[in-house]
């Protein structure tokens, strides 16, 4: 990253000596503390702290653990708090990792400062050998012996690799006293190797740092295996000889916030991954081969196929998500926390030297309730009030003696605004009152501005020191939607038979395809019930099959069954395809009664794939139009809603929140965690991101002028008709069923899915225009005519 930062025209300074960083604080802008929380950066902490330095935290590893050796009788939590006062942020690898700290820092009473999360980068030998070059020029020397530290070197000469045989590379620290991640969460692959190894010649090869671990895990394992001791260099060389890198992980909370930077390299170095857990490879899904179920087909796949198969099916869709992570790219990420924690340093620098003071008058009892929460945010924004009371209204009742007592303020007791005089206000910016419709605020208002002072009144004073979490709730209460979508209940007939089985994959409970079945079976009233099994299907007269995929499990076990009924298959989006699974697909198909698709150009598609037109039909998804009843647009926000997947297109996302500073982006949806560069979004001033409950969705829609759906490949979304419902004009992705709903220029705006962002900006800017009653033209999408 030092070497990403001196590329965009940064200084950068070395330190291992904590007293000779302390001596340097006065001329540095922002110190970065590398995986250090021990004792002695206390001074360095000090030193910031008088000179207003900002101070990032960074931990690569878990240091707040209890188990970690570094953290003996939890010395590291203390350490955190000693630095409290001074850190801008802490930087770490995961947004685990991130849950993590912020849960230790609660757990010590710490109002935590900022968390980011920046990914460890996708290292390639070309990166390690340009480091290396750059940390020759500007590396510290050592403390202790004044010789440069050093940043590698080459390992010792290990055994040539045999030949003719597929190599499987596992890289990593052979172990730790603090976590099961190691050479020994091999342990339950070594069986599956052993079997693939009576099929194909292959040989393990283990990069580590602990020969004696190795030597204990392989014993009698029956295939060849290898030990190199690691070293950049000799991980390099292995990675470019390797056909498969398998990256198993141990299994605790240490190696649950950790980041997949093992994965990323193997990737990056043009080797396809067979990993235990998804963990943090979300982005990568389908790239990278993930879970420990049928471990031995993955490895199969990856050693059975040819040079130009796996860059087809591994490497080549895996190199424009991997420029997410390359040091450039996250050095620039780095770049927009370092300068904005030196920016907000040096402003709280200038605000200090400023008016900090706030005068509260209160000439009447009226004025204590208005004056409440103004007081209690000025305090919790770190201002300094100053209560004025007259005389006059402390007498009055006992209103402002409970506004005193509640918000722990002393106060100045005067006769009235004569008793106040320009020295009064110094050091006050702000001077808050209930109202200027009576005299004796008028002339305290008058003083003020005098002074040099801003005037407001509580109402006003109530909104400038709002907390950002309370100004981003929904101003509006939404009841809960109701469970039973419909007005006819999931029932079976006496038999045990219903007359409609709608089947959803088990994994898919709670999302939206068992939404739609529900809003389906409840608005027709024969019998009906929800199917999660994969293993028993309750006899029916008709079947609706969620997913393909879940068809095509159940087809064959239950051929007799279905062959009795109707079936029918909601197709939603095609996945990744080759003219094989065309093929298959087609046969699957045409066995059905009914191929449901979502959207026009789905059903073309199939059609030009040779479907019988009889055996397919379009069916547009709806929105329940009394739950979105459309507003009056104004607001200024762009929305978007959906949960991440890579074909949401993160990546224009972030370009076009980027292009446009003077609109307000809101992002309603989950797992948006799992994208590697989402930390640059969070970090943006008009962005915002909510992973509010369904319940809450009419509410945060009704602030959206603009809808902004992105997706590279979709079915629908749903959420475009619930957005154009609730009034929204809408900007989408010429994808799913955007084409039927949207009349480019009318009710909003379409774009190619490759289309840059510069595009997709104009056409969002040009969306605030539109003065068409966008409700008006989907109310036929509503889910009783669905």
């Amino acid at each position: 990253m030092a070497r990403a930062l001196a590329g965009l025209g940064h200084q950068n300074a070395f330190f291992i000596d904590p007293g000779e960083l302390a001596d340097a604080v006065p001329q540095v802008d922002v110190i970065v503390l590398v995986g250090r929380l021990d004792g002695t950066v206390l001074d360095v902490a000090a030193a910031a702290h008088g000179a207003g330095v900002p101070v990032i935290l960074d931990l690569a590893d878990d240091l707040l653990s209890r188990s970690h050796s570094a953290n003996r009788d939890g010395r590291n939590g203390v350490n955190l708090a000693a630095l409290a006062p001074v850190l801008a942020g802490i930087t770490v690898p995961t947004h685990a990792f991130a849950a993590r700290v912020k849960a230790e820092a609660s757990a010590l009473g710490l109002s935590a400062p900022p968390v980011h999360v920046v990914p460890d980068i996708a290292e390639t030998r070309a990166v390690y050998d340009e480091t290396a070059r750059f940390m020759d020029t500007v590396r510290p020397k050592s403390a202790t012996t004044g010789a440069a530290a050093p940043t590698g070197g080459t390992a010792p000469a290990s055994a040539k690799p045999a030949g003719g045989l597929k190599r499987v590379v596992w890289f990593g620290e052979a172990s730790a006293p603090h976590t099961t991640c190691g050479i020994f969460s091999l342990l339950p692959a070594l069986e599956a190797l052993g079997k693939l190894n009576k099929r194909i010649a292959l040989e393990l090869v283990v990069v580590s740092d602990d020969k004696a671990v190795f030597d204990e895990l392989i014993k009698k394992m029956g295939f060849p295996t290898r030990f190199v001791p690691f070293s950049p260099p000799t991980l390099f060389d292995e990675l470019e000889r390797a056909h498969v890198a398998l990256l198993t992980g141990g299994d605790d909370a240490f190696e649950a916030v950790q980041s997949q930077a093992r994965a990323l390299q193997a990737m990056a170095m043009g080797v396809p991954v067979v990993t235990t857990s998804n963990r943090g490879l979300v982005e990568f899904d389908g790239i990278a081969l993930t879970g420990n179920v049928k471990m031995v087909k993955k490895i199969d796949q990856c050693l059975s196929m040819d040079r130009a198969n796996v860059e087809r099916e591994f490497i080549a869709p895996a190199a424009p998500i991997l420029a997410r992570y390359s040091p450039e790219r996250l050095g620039a990420l780095w770049e927009k926390i370092l300068t904005g924690a030196a920016a907000r340093a040096k402003e709280a620098r200038a605000a200090a030297a400023e008016r900090t003071g706030v005068l509260f008058f209160l000439h009447s009892p009226r004025d204590a309730g208005p004056m409440r929460t103004p007081v209690e945010q000025a305090v919790a924004a770190g201002l300094t009030p100053q209560i004025v009371v007259t005389a006059e209204a402390l007498s009055k009742g006992l209103a402002v003696r409970k506004f005193l007592s509640g918000t722990k303020q002393l106060p100045r007791i005067v006769t009235g605004p004569d008793d106040l005089f320009a020295g009064t206000f110094d050091g006050v910016g702000t001077v808050v009152v209930r109202s200027l419709e009576e005299t004796p605020a008028r002339k305290v208002a008058q003083l003020g501005e005098s002074a040099g002072a801003t005037v407001v009144t509580a109402d006003v004073a109530a909104r400038l020191w709002t907390p950002a979490s309370a100004a981003a709730a929904p101003a509006t209460a939404v009841p809960p939607a109701p469970k039973q979508p419909g007005p006819y209940p999931e029932r079976v007939n006496p038999d045990g038979s219903s007359d409609w089985a709608f089947i959803v994959n088990p994994k898919g409970r709670g999302w939206i395809l068992e939404a739609i079945c529900r809003e389906i079976g409840s608005r027709q009233p024969s019998t009906w019930q929800m199917v999660f099994s994969m293993t028993d299907l309750p006899p029916a007269r008709s079947y609706f099959f969620s997913h393909h995929s879940v068809f095509v499990k159940l087809r064959e076990k239950f051929a007799r069954q279905l062959s009795a009924a109707n079936t029918f298959i909601w197709f939603t989006h095609p996945r990744s395809e080759t003219p094989e699974l065309i093929a298959k697909q087609l046969a699957e198909f045409s066995t059905a009664t009914k191929v449901i698709f979502t959207c026009e150009m789905n059903r073309q598609l199939w059609l030009d794939r040779g479907l019988d037109p009889e055996r397919c039909t379009v069916v547009l998804g709806g929105a329940d139009k009394n739950l979105f009843r459309g507003h009056q647009r104004g607001n200024g926000v762009v929305g978007l809603s959906s949960s991440f997947y890579e074909r949401k297109n993160p990546d224009l996302i972030r370009e076009v929140v980027q292009l446009l500073p003077h609109r307000r982006f809101v992002l309603v949806g989950k797992g948006w965690e799992n994208y590697g560069l989402f930390e640059e979004l969070l970090i943006a001033d008009n962005f915002t991101y909510t992973t509010a409950s369904y319940a809450e969705y009419p509410a945060i829609y009704d602030t959206f002028d603009v809808f902004f759906s992105p997706s590279q490949l979709e079915g629908g979304p749903i959420p475009l008709v619930e957005a154009m419902m609730a009034n929204a004009v809408p900007v989408a992705s010429h994808t799913g069923f955007a084409p039927d709903l949207i009349k480019h220029g009318e009710n909003g705006f379409l774009f190619d899915i490759d289309a840059p962002a510069s595009v997709v900006a104009d056409l969002i800017e040009r969306a605030f225009a539109i003065e068409t009653d966008v409700r008006e033209s989907v109310l036929f999408c509503d889910w009783d005519a669905f």
